[in-house]
């Protein structure tokens, strides 16, 4: 079934991220956040992947299936695909990084784990940042934020998810260095028991 703009609009956050199919690999990724995400899922090289067109509203319906267009386009040439050059924010990687996971990743508990911790800790203080405007003052409030709850263990552990999505954006070209390297001393160390119950 088709997506249409008043279904689009009606979708609502849920407990767990889900996806609304549009047809020949669009689909529309609803966050627990509330934020809706375009994505285009192909396979390329006998992999399984998608790529990222862009946030909805400001990227419409519409505009999102002239890009899969485009995007089938240049799979039938042989070409690479990228994401939107204007969709680089530091969510929009880490999405790409999350679905790469996934694919290898046979745990449950430790997928829903890395998405609930991105959701909950990150994306709601740097997640619309564009990736290369990301250094580490900017990383630094969310592991604050972490450590003012006491949760030191879940501050290390997002420390350390945010660190594999620079890396993966290192790797892609989207940037050159990794910001949480200068923060190696920026948590309390851990000690057992000095933490809540928010360690999800």
């Amino acid at each position: 079934m088709n997506l249409s703009e008043t279904r689009i609009r009606a979708a609502r956050a849920k407990d767990k991220r889900y996806e609304l199919q549009d047809g020949d690999g669009l689909i529309l990724e609803v966050m627990t956040s509330g934020k809706k995400y375009w994505r285009y899922r192909y396979t390329q090289s006998g992999q399984r992947t998608r790529a990222t067109i862009g946030e909805y509203p400001h990227v419409s319906l519409r505009e999102a299936r002239i890009k899969r267009e485009e995007m089938r386009g240049l799979l039938k040439d042989g070409l690479p695909l990228k994401s939107n050059s204007n969709s680089e924010s530091f969510a929009d990687i880490a999405a790409e990084w999350l679905a790469k996971l996934e694919s290898r990743i046979q745990n449950e508990k430790e997928k829903t784990n890395t998405r609930r911790r991105l959701e909950l800790h990150v994306f709601p203080l740097i997640g619309h940042i564009n990736i290369s405007e990301l250094n580490a003052s900017k990383v630094l409030p969310v592991l604050q934020r972490l450590e003012m709850r006491n949760t030191i263990a879940t501050a290390k552990k997002v420390k350390q998810i945010i660190s594999q999505i620079f890396r993966y954006a290192i790797a892609i070209g989207k940037i050159e260095n990794d910001p949480t390297y200068a923060l190696q001393n920026a948590i309390a160390p851990y000690k057992p028991g000095h933490f809540a119950s928010l360690t999800r």
